[in-house]
């Protein structure tokens, strides 16, 4: 078994909202996007890549009208 192999196995498990949400501690818009998919209750943790963006679109939209509201932007 190569390194490649150990890497792509290790990978095939996680899903797309969970490489998404390991990302929270990024920073600029990337990590604003992601640490307020976090904490929505209703974003995906299934692998359905459509229901990800339609949430991810929500969390957009709800992060730009809270900055806009607390005059952060």
């Amino acid at each position: 078994m190569t390194s490649n192999d150990l890497n792509s196995s290790a990978t095939d498990n996680v899903t797309i909202s969970a490489g998404l949400l390991i990302q929270h501690d990024r920073s600029g818009w990337v990590g604003d996007l992601v640490r307020a998919a976090k904490v929505d209750s209703k974003f995906p943790r299934a692998n359905e890549v459509s229901s990800i963006l339609g949430r991810l679109i929500v969390s957009i939209t709800h992060a730009t009208f809270r900055s806009r509201k607390l005059g952060t932007q």
